[in-house]
């Protein structure tokens, strides 16, 4: 249901402008997800193709521009339609784990290797019969 004053409104509203539209202008100003600002974010962002290494995180981006990452992060998914990633490190193998992880890759690549013949009786039951190198 309306209430009275709100229906009043928007009749002077319509009777004053022959229409409901709102006023060009008129709501919050954008302050930071301007023209510059997304030229700014997608240049930043060009900058990094082709260049491996150069990717820089949310934080680098607020410091360089000067605006804070919620808005660097608005303006990378909605303006440019990329998909912003957080930076995680690799994990460091010793000489222990490598050799340990290429012993086990070796292993089961000769398993893998190894054949297997299936014979099938008159009773239907399976017997596995695997060939030795």
């Amino acid at each position: 249901m309306f209430k009275p004053s709100a229906l009043l409104k928007d009749l002077r509203k319509i009777d004053k402008t022959n229409s409901t539209k709102q006023k060009v202008g008129s709501g919050r100003p954008r302050t930071v997800r301007t023209e510059q600002n997304i030229g700014c974010v997608a240049e930043l962002t060009r900058s990094q193709e082709n260049n491996p290494g150069s990717s820089k995180s949310l934080r680098e981006f607020e410091n360089l521009i000067g605006i804070s990452r919620s808005p660097v992060r608005r303006i990378a998914e909605n303006d440019l339609w990329l998909q912003v990633f957080r930076r995680n490190n690799a994990h460091l193998l010793s000489d222990s784990d490598r050799d340990k992880v290429l012993q086990n890759v070796v292993e089961a690549l000769q398993r893998s290797l190894r054949r297997t013949v299936r014979f099938c009786d008159e009773r239907i039951t399976w017997r596995t019969y695997r060939t030795v190198h």
